[in-house]
């Protein structure tokens, strides 16, 4: 009777594998053939704030580096894009820089690239080349397009040559999880594609509140690709929400994207820039329809507003101030 039972739960094992084989395989292991480059090679940097000079900005103490604007100090303008995927084009930004003509630095939260391979970068670098954005800062993070595929994930080599970040990340993370200080805010990047084990999980989890916690009094906000909680349909991530859902409970402001649509709770914000979208759970009130946003901060309130790309008109909007605890300090409204 044994050896039956024994026989039978192989069978289901190897039944499960092989249905997770067929579900999946396109999933992890068909990578694209990499499309060559036969335009004019394009030079481009994308300015980070793990270098010694970012333009537009001073770099006080040398033991904690804080970045003051050299223009206007007490307030920092930073435009987000959620994904892109190689779908914002040259007369976008230049829109966007005309409807906002001050524009300290930029933040994207991965899956900046259809995929990290030299054709796509191109294709990007062509976009941003002649541009206010190119000499602008940039924060980002990487997305699971900016990662190769197969039995293990890892971050193309591309992008980390490509983004200087600060290395104050926890380890086996720097350059790809960090935190950025300016006089009135910490802004937290996290790499949510590298958990390859749980001792990343425990790591992420206590450098993150930690992080939040050191930030004093400045606004905290923490980008990352991945949803902790998704608000699309059938891509709720088991493993985020309980490594994060208590490290982010001090941050003012959560941003993240890979569900391709709009939507905001409390101080969660799911954002899109890119054509592609998914169908939301049902009775979420998402939008599906590409949008950036622009951060304004003060000493005394962090705004955020959701903005069409087709036309720049504010769909959502909310500001953060320091008067309550982080989850009750809002005040919003939607313009839909």
């Amino acid at each position: 009777m044994k050896k039956v039972i024994s026989i039978i739960v192989t069978i289901i094992v190897l039944v499960g594998i092989a249905i997770l084989f067929a579900v999946r395989w396109n999933a992890w292991f068909a990578m694209p053939a990499e499309p060559q480059w036969n335009g004019e090679t394009i030079d481009y940097h994308f300015y980070c704030f793990g270098e010694d000079s970012v333009p537009g900005f001073v770099k006080t103490d040398a033991e904690q580096p804080c970045w003051h604007d050299t223009l206007e100090p007490d307030t920092l303008h930073i435009i987000l894009f959620g994904d892109i995927h190689n779908g914002i084009t040259h007369s976008q930004l230049e829109s966007i820089a005309l409807r906002h003509p001050k524009i300290d630095c930029y933040a994207q939260l991965g899956d900046f690239f259809e995929r990290c391979y030299p054709y796509y970068m191109q294709l990007t670098y062509r976009e941003f080349s002649g541009t206010r954005f190119e000499s602008l800062p940039i924060l980002s993070t990487p997305g699971n397009h900016e990662y190769t595929k197969g039995w293990s994930k890892r971050l193309s080599s591309a992008w980390t040559s490509t983004f200087r970040h600060p290395s104050n990340g926890y380890k086996g993370a720097e350059g790809k999880t960090y935190y950025v200080d300016f006089q009135n805010l910490r802004f937290i990047a996290i790499d949510t594609n590298g958990f390859n084990q749980l001792s990343d999980l425990t790591r992420v989890n206590t450098w993150l509140k930690q992080a939040i916690k050191e930030a004093g009094d400045r606004f905290v906000i923490v980008m990352m690709h991945h949803p902790i909680r998704s608000q699309a349909k059938g891509r709720y991530n088991p493993i985020l929400f309980p490594t994060f859902f208590k490290a982010i409970r001090g941050a003012d402001v959560i941003f993240t994207g890979h569900d391709h649509l709009y939507a905001r709770h409390k101080n969660v914000i799911n954002t899109n820039a890119s054509l592609k979208h998914y169908n939301a759970k049902h009775g979420q009130k998402t939008l599906h329809e590409p949008v950036y946003e622009v951060i304004t901060v003060t000493n005394e309130s962090l705004q955020v507003e959701t903005c069409l790309f087709r036309d720049g008109s504010v769909y959502d909007s909310v500001k953060y101030t320091k008067q309550n605890s982080p989850v009750d300090k809002v005040t919003a409204k939607n313009h839909q």
